[in-house]
């Protein structure tokens, strides 16, 4: 049986290719995850507040923090993803509940016509003690993006009373916000 040498593989529709290194060594590829990208609450924030809406969400920028490829942006709360693809996004939150404040939640919002948002997964903790407490939650939810004009995301708090907050800072992560692109839709 004769062997068959090739140092360009094609696509199937023969353009392009994988190109084979000589000798030894590596293949390069493009494949796995392509974006990464994390925000975080800078204030603390009540009930009924779009997160960002009034200028309190902000990348992370500690000296080691990192992202990979066109991260996502945001104006005015609504987060609009850089390429179609599946991501996954996650939501960790910090709340301070107050004595007797049950629930305590932030919701993921979805918009697929650039205006009305549906909310999609929540964020939830409470507090049924008599004394305020430290509560944490988190969501999470993989989205299938073909349409970067029309689908976005938002972040909406609810259902906290009195006192209580979402607990943010921009010195540290209290409450953050990670986009994960997954691979291709």
């Amino acid at each position: 049986m004769s062997e068959i040498l090739v140092n360009t593989i094609k696509k199937a529709d023969g353009t392009g290719g994988l190109t084979v290194p000589t000798g030894t060594g590596t293949v390069a590829t493009t494949n796995g995850i392509t974006m990464v990208d994390q925000f975080r609450l800078t204030a603390n924030k009540g009930n009924g507040v779009d997160l960002g809406s009034s200028g309190e969400v902000e990348q992370t920028d500690e000296t080691t923090s990192g992202t990979i490829g066109t991260g996502m942006t945001h104006s005015s709360g609504i987060f609009s993803f850089p390429s179609t693809g599946i991501y996954l996004v996650l939501v960790e939150a910090n709340f301070l509940a107050q004595a007797s404040d049950g629930t305590v939640q932030i919701s993921i919002q979805v918009t697929t016509n650039n205006s009305s948002f549906t909310e999609y997964a929540l964020a939830e903790a409470g507090n049924t003690g008599s004394d305020s407490a430290s509560q944490s939650g988190s969501a999470q939810l993989v989205l299938d993006i073909t349409d970067t004009a029309n689908q976005k995301i938002k972040f909406r708090t609810s259902s906290l009373t009195g006192s209580s907050v979402v607990r943010g800072d921009t010195d540290r992560n209290e409450t953050t916000f990670t986009f994960i692109r997954l691979g291709d839709t």
